[in-house]
């Protein structure tokens, strides 16, 4: 065989050539295999669960583990304080009027034209799959789904089943009965035959069997820590009430509020309960935050074994918080920060920052635009969605949220809930500094400005203190006011949602 010596331009030419050439191999190796998209979605879980939030007691090391890989989006709400509603809105990039549902109302058809990131990635070629709660008023076109929310076999969400006894399972209620209300604590009696330990199994299962040629958008959504709540041993002890900063109920903050907050507040009840039980209630909530990090623990693990972790954008988000008494609430339906603010955790190593914590405001229906952009197919993102690339494109100076009917009159009102405090659209706007929520609307008529809450949320983050009628914050108030009615004025009021129909 001949040889020949090349020269050092030579060299360097060929070198720049086979350079390109790996380049190109590369880029046309990375179009074929475009990322795969894992969303862990939790319900009612507020962010001090969680020790990528701040809270050093929290032990949550495998959440707080894709936190330490990506970014942690600190200020970041939900666009309903309520199952249904948010995550409609998450599904569809659209705030919750838009969709026909401002609240956990049954089925409200989606207008024409609504675009879910689900029908996207499925025309984009992804397989598309979830297990675990789904909880819409409209069906999605999935191409694999399980819902699973609780097992009645154990137990639903006002008592355990009968053959167990809630006094040996340590059922507590708000109003400190063992059943009949909606289970603030006990044990649950399955162990690990458990929603979320099945649900994790499922998705396990898919990884294993999936066909490797098809990249996947893969939910895992855990009803976990909503109610009832109800750990599986060891989790009920799993943290020591005392290690726990618990916030106890504040009589003093609940008279401050709104009149629509104090009617909406359970302090009858929960001034019932012992300090015990009170204490029991955050114990097992945080506890049954514990236990769907160990779930995602064991979804990461697979994820890593398998190789999958590299070219995977991981999505970690609640639908909503939960207050846990502090201000009368022992769930969501507020704009409470407890109740309003989510979890957002973002993570795909060399391409989402890592080790980073945004203040920026963001809101759940961001997540459609990001993903599509991040998997570099955001030609398909469709004119309807609202929202913005978390990653690209620059922080809004408000976000906003709402919940209630604004016509009770209106097709979806009659068919909606009719308990007081929600026959009207509560809305809630949230600045760098600031957040005020009040009546908007009710019976199809726009509210004056009246009866709400504003918060200085920078020096008074444990909201304190109403500035509502306070003369030094009235042209805050009045500012938010504008922003909130401005917001308002450019997004879809459907008729279904807005206008009256005969009786």
């Amino acid at each position: 065989m001949k040889q020949h010596k090349m020269s050092g331009s030579r060299i360097v030419r060929f070198a720049v050539l086979v350079l390109s050439a790996m380049l190109l191999m590369n880029c046309a190796t990375e179009e074929k295999q475009p990322p795969n998209i894992l969303w862990i979605q939790t319900d009612e879980q507020r962010t001090s669960s969680l020790g990528c939030y701040g809270s050093d007691w929290a032990r949550t090391p495998h959440i707080d583990r894709i936190a330490g890989a990506g970014t942690v989006f600190s200020r970041a709400y939900t666009q309903c304080p309520q199952c249904v509603p948010a995550r409609n809105s998450q599904l569809t990039a659209r705030y919750p009027q838009e969709v026909n549902c401002t609240f956990n109302q049954g089925n409200s058809p989606y207008p024409e034209g609504t675009r879910t990131i689900v029908e996207v990635l499925n025309e984009a070629g992804y397989r598309t799959v979830t297990y675990g709660k789904q909880h819409t008023t409209a069906p999605i076109a999935w191409d694999e789904a399980r819902d699973w929310i609780w097992n009645p076999e154990y137990a639903g969400y006002y008592s355990i089943n009968e053959k167990y006894d809630p006094e040996e399972y340590d059922v507590i209620t708000p109003s400190g009965a063992r059943q009949g209300n909606i289970i603030r604590a006990g044990v649950y009696p399955g162990g690990d035959d458990n929603p979320s330990r099945n649900i994790t199994d499922w998705a396990i299962e898919f990884l294993k069997g999936r066909d490797k040629e098809t990249p996947f958008f893969l939910r895992v959504s855990h009803n976990y820590p909503h109610t009832p709540v109800l750990p599986s041993k060891p989790w009920d002890t799993f943290y020591d009430p005392e290690e726990i900063p618990v916030v106890y109920l504040d009589m003093e903050a609940v008279k401050t509020r709104s009149s629509w907050d104090q009617e909406a507040s359970q302090w009858k009840a929960l001034s019932n309960l012992s300090k015990e039980d009170y204490d029991r209630s955050w114990q097992h909530y945080m506890g049954l935050c514990a236990q769907v990090d160990d779930e995602v623990g064991r979804l990461m693990e697979v994820m890593d074994e398998m190789g999958l972790t590299e070219n995977t954008i991981i999505v970690f988000s609640a639908d909503h918080g939960a207050g846990l008494g502090e201000f009368g609430l022992v769930t969501k339906g507020t704009f409470d920060d407890p109740s309003w603010r989510i979890p957002y955790i973002w993570s795909w190593p060399g391409q989402v920052p890592a080790g980073v914590v945004s203040e920026d405001l963001a809101e759940l229906i961001d997540m459609n635009k990001t993903l599509l952009r991040l998997c570099g197919i955001e030609d398909r993102i469709p004119e309807t969605w609202r929202g913005r690339d978390l990653f690209k494109d620059p922080a809004p100076d408000a976000v906003f949220g709402q919940i209630g009917y604004p016509n009770m009159n209106s097709v979806v009102g009659r068919k909606g809930d009719s308990r007081a405090h929600f026959a009207q659209l509560r809305m809630g706007i949230r600045t760098d500094q600031y957040r005020m929520d009040y009546t908007f609307m009710k019976d199809g008529e726009k509210m004056p400005v009246a009866d709400g809450n504003l918060f200085d949320m920078v020096n008074d983050p444990g909201e304190l203190k109403n500035l509502w009628d306070d003369q030094d914050h009235r042209e805050i108030r009045r500012s938010m006011a504008k922003q909130m009615d401005n917001w308002f004025e450019k997004i879809d009021k459907p008729a279904v949602l807005f206008e009256s129909v005969d009786p």
